[in-house]
């Protein structure tokens, strides 16, 4: 590379091959171009990352379901899939990840005793074939069988109940257009939403008669219970070792960035 040129960076872009002398940037969803996932972008000189980022955004490639699964399985990092629009998930915090693995540890020794159910976290997606969404839930159950996406083993359809770690950037979704998705689901019954920054837990429950029912839950002695399966875990459990201080100190909204 020239001295004078700076490397730009691309995630879950595809473009020409910048040695053959054409611009990445313009040559977006022409052909069949090859895969480049975070790495250094050689042969053309952008000044910044954001003219990049800026110039993808303008051109707003339509990618079909199938190619945002080709896609992730080349990714380093997890993203997204919005009806045709990939969208990067950002890295979770220490409260995140704590909140996840307390609650994962006792669903899992609450579940020894309840082989139909299956549990998952992070890794594997939800794919909501009515609006044509894929989601990484942070903690999912399925109930029974699991209904795969055709020809994946990765991406599943019939989750029973979905938590989620809530975060500044999301929670106002996590709680509207995510619920409203999630709702679409027909298997879908419980949805658990935890604050990362406050002992605080909200619980919609759907009854029998498709209403769904909200219970908020504050302090360390109150118990969330969940109506799908057997199982209960106060709120001190749940946020055991979770160190709220240190993490209000960091508390700002992600830029652009599902988390």
């Amino acid at each position: 590379m020239d001295s004078d040129q700076k490397p730009g960076f691309l995630r879950n872009t595809s473009f020409e091959d910048a040695d053959s002398g054409k611009n990445p940037v313009s040559s977006i969803g022409a052909g069949k171009p090859y895969i480049i996932v975070s790495t250094i972008v050689r042969g053309f000189t952008m000044t910044t990352s954001t003219e990049i980022r800026e110039a993808i955004d303008k051109a707003k490639p339509y990618y079909s379901p199938l190619e945002y699964f080709e896609l992730e399985e080349a990714a380093q990092y997890k993203s997204e899939y919005h009806r045709g629009q990939i969208l990067p998930m950002a890295l979770d915090c220490a409260n995140h990840n704590l909140i996840v693995g307390n609650l994962i540890a006792a669903l899992n020794f609450a579940l020894k005793k309840q082989r139909d159910y299956h549990l998952f976290a992070l890794g594997l997606r939800l794919w909501i074939p009515q609006k044509q969404v894929c989601t990484y839930p942070d903690v999912m159950l399925v109930a029974g069988k699991l209904e795969f996406v055709e020809g994946r083993k990765d991406t599943i359809t019939n989750a029973v109940m979905v938590a989620e770690v809530l975060s500044p950037s999301t929670a106002d979704y996590d709680r509207g257009g995510k619920f409203k998705l999630f709702r679409s689901i027909p298997s879908f019954r419980e949805y658990v939403l935890i604050d990362q920054y406050e002992m605080h837990v909200e619980h919609f429950c759907k009854t029998d008669d498709h209403k769904w029912v909200l219970s908020e839950y504050d302090g360390a002695d109150a118990v969330l219970r969940l109506n799908c399966v057997e199982f209960e875990m106060s709120l001190g459990e749940i946020f055991d070792r979770v160190d709220f201080e240190s993490e209000s100190e960091e508390r700002s909204p992600s830029n652009n960035l599902i988390k």
